[in-house]
């Protein structure tokens, strides 16, 4: 079967751990079209302002190359992981002239990118999404006529996967979360410090937009900035406790929908053999056992009760950490999941599914 993959491949993209595990199966040919070539990202202002600007041209030459290779390519099969750059007319020519085109979908709400996003969901033959209620709401709230199929997300074997512990000795902090700083969890930040109760403790931060956290980070509290590929799994390794938190709710169109229960964060720290903390959710609870494994919280008070209760007790933390490790590896890994996509592309396009 022969597939074009487009999508970002920078180290630690979920697109890029996504290809490369499609072309570990027996009988698959890979080709890429890499958006990065085509959107470079801006971090400065001045950078930002200016690709803003060339925006309209940058897109109208992506989605014109795309097309290009793909007829010079003629794969099986086109799938891309979200298709932020990926509009409805660009599909529909795909399909027509190319071959059927599917989306791996990871995020909580299609409708929370503007319209242009919100149409091309639509449009795609299939539609893998990493959410499980997405299937049986498909229609009903988002109004698409086409298949969606929930397929988690997972973890990257060359990344995210360790044999052993980490050494205690080599850990600089005790508390590490490598999410993106957002509304909620600057909240849960502020309740999870002031339910400290005084305790010094070493926290840090990655991610982008820590630096936006109202009234400056508490003492303690370190913004390390983002980590990309074998670097975030490194700094995860570094934290006695890794918090792993989940957004909840996302806002779309001045309304608050259903958000995540899981992340890729849920099952990338199970393979980096961390112990971690994660936010309490039905599917959280269903994939890990919070008394042996994985301990939960529901806010920022029963965090700190938890952190302060497993800090002094590397033994424990060791137990957790080793029991959600083998409940996650190999099962929750990009492999499985790059198998179970693949098949269904298959039977997509024989008709039988």
């Amino acid at each position: 079967m022969k597939i074009l993959y487009a999508g970002h491949f920078t180290s630690g993209n979920s697109g890029r751990s996504m290809k490369d595990a499609l072309a570990r199966i027996d009988g698959v040919d890979i080709d890429e079209f890499d958006l990065d070539n085509y959107l470079p990202r801006g971090r400065s202002f001045k950078t930002r302002l200016a690709y803003k600007l060339l925006r309209p041209w940058q897109m109208a030459e992506l989605r014109r190359l795309l097309i290009q290779q793909a007829k010079y390519v003629q794969p099986d099969a086109i799938i891309t992981t979200k298709g932020s750059s990926i509009d409805a007319e660009t599909i529909r020519k795909l399909q027509r002239d190319v071959a059927p085109v599917f989306n791996r979908w990871p995020d909580p709400s299609p409708h929370a990118f503007g319209p242009v996003l919100k149409d091309a969901v639509g449009v795609y033959d299939a539609v893998f999404s990493t959410k499980r209620h997405h299937p049986s709401i498909w229609q009903s709230e988002y109004g698409y006529r086409n298949r969606c199929y929930h397929v988690p997300h997972g973890y990257c074997s060359d990344l995210h996967a360790y044999d052993t512990a980490p050494d205690e000795t080599q850990m600089d902090f005790d508390v590490v979360a490598i999410a993106s700083g957002r509304p909620q969890y600057y909240e849960l930040i502020k309740d999870f410090h002031a339910a400290l109760g005084g305790r010094k403790i070493r926290v840090a931060l990655g991610g982008s937009r820590w630096e936006d956290y109202p009234g400056g980070l508490p003492d303690g509290f370190e913004n390390i900035g983002e980590r990309f590929g074998r670097a975030y799994t490194d700094c995860l390794r570094r934290g006695r406790i890794v918090l792993a938190p989940v957004m909840t709710g996302v806002m779309v169109n001045g309304q608050m929908k259903r958000g995540d229960e899981v992340t890729a964060r849920t099952y990338q720290c199970a393979a980096a053999r961390v112990f971690f903390i994660h936010t309490r959710t039905k599917e959280a609870q269903e994939l890990y056992d919070e008394h042996s494994e994985v301990p939960m919280y529901s806010d920022g008070r029963e965090l700190a009760d938890k952190v302060l209760h497993f800090l002094d007790r590397p033994d424990e933390r060791r137990s957790f950490a080793l029991a959600a490790h083998r409940r996650g590896v190999p099962a929750f890994s990009h492999d499985a999941r790059a198998a179970e996509i693949h098949q269904l592309m298959r039977s997509i396009i024989a008709g039988e599914a």
